[in-house]
């Protein structure tokens, strides 16, 4: 068997089975990349705090954990925020070494205490590799203002986000990549309903084993999902704003305009519950001139809202295989017992 023809979502799960581990749920998430000083962050930071905190559910939310500047380098300043330490913490990022913002609320679950008990966790990350004193040594990008590139990412654990819920929970992430789509430093964004670790790669990106930099997030999107925020860069390489608009109405999508700037958000004209293969489909037609293209190889994880290339992933690997190896991996180099020969079926 070759490893593009494993299907490695199938064995996860049940080699998840198989050791008595359930399938984790999804989350919701808005991601966006954005060039921006660490004051140009905070103004970020502070719009979307501001949006979120506008929306009429965020009455019953109470802020949770924060973590600022460093946290991704070893170091951290972590405690709670409210209304009155949001200054002081934001603050701390708007200084020059700033490469870190990690704010969340806490959204009770109205059968339980609301002390002790939550049923999901909104949270809103920043971070900025090329700030880090390591990444700066390495070359990272940093302009001459000082600005550099970050990735935000707006998460919801999945707990109470199902149905109807999600799809209110989704029209804020949208209101939220608005918001954020304005400011002309914002190069990329998304809103997706999928199994994503924060700051890592999202699911596009995990399938085809690559990650899209911040730097070249502005002409090249990371994938195809629900709503996809298409800048000037994007726009350029689709033919222009007027044709891309042309296209999603003859192929039923929604294409919103981003106030102040020539961007549009290109989502399905669903609600995200609704979300199925064929606008998936659709979706990643419609961007494909702005994809990143790679010849699939392997993924194995929890099952990801990516489309499979036909003849990939199609065959089983037995779950007792600790770990998957493939004949075109090469020798085993005597790697142990734990790597096990896939059978050819």
């Amino acid at each position: 068997m070759l490893r593009r023809e494993g299907d490695g979502v199938r064995w996860w799960i049940e080699r998840q089975a198989l050791l008595g581990k359930a399938v984790p749920p999804p989350s919701l998430v808005a991601a966006w990349s954005t060039l921006s000083t660490p004051t140009g962050a905070v103004e970020s930071a502070e719009a979307v705090i501001a949006r979120i905190e506008a929306d009429p559910a965020a009455a019953r939310w109470r802020p949770g954990r924060s973590r600022v500047n460093g946290y991704w380098n070893g170091e951290h300043g972590a405690g709670r925020w409210d209304q009155a330490s949001q200054v002081r913490i934001l603050g701390r990022v708007r200084e020059p070494d700033g490469d870190g913002l990690d704010l969340s609320w806490h959204l009770p679950d109205p059968g339980r205490p609301p002390e002790y008990y939550w049923a999901s966790t909104l949270r809103l990350s920043g971070h900025a590799p090329g700030r880090a004193a390591g990444d700066r040594a390495a070359g990272a990008a940093v302009d001459a203002s000082g600005a550099g590139h970050w990735r935000w990412t707006l998460e919801a654990a999945a707990g109470r986000f199902r149905g109807p819920d999600l799809d209110l929970a989704a029209d804020l992430f949208t209101a939220v990549l608005h918001t954020v789509a304005e400011r002309r430093e914002t190069s990329w964004g998304a809103v997706l309903h999928d199994h994503v670790a924060r700051n890592r790669p999202l699911p596009c990106e995990q399938y085809l084993g690559f990650e899209i930099n911040e730097p070249e997030a502005g002409r090249v999107a990371r994938g195809y999902y629900w709503a996809n925020l298409l800048t000037e860069g994007h726009l350029a390489g689709l033919g222009g704003s007027a044709d891309v608009r042309r296209r999603c109405g003859r192929a039923g999508l929604a294409a919103e305009p981003v106030a102040g700037r020539d961007a549009l958000i290109v989502r399905s004209a669903r609600p995200l519950s609704q979300l199925d293969d064929d606008t998936l489909r659709t979706l990643r037609d419609v961007l494909r001139p702005v994809l990143a293209t790679r010849p699939y190889t392997y993924y194995q994880g929890p099952p990801i809202r990516v489309l499979k290339e036909p003849g990939a992933a199609s065959r089983r690997i037995p779950p007792e295989i600790q770990n998957p190896w493939f004949e075109d991996d090469g020798p085993m180099n005597g790697l142990g017992a734990g790597y096990r020969l896939v059978p050819d079926e």
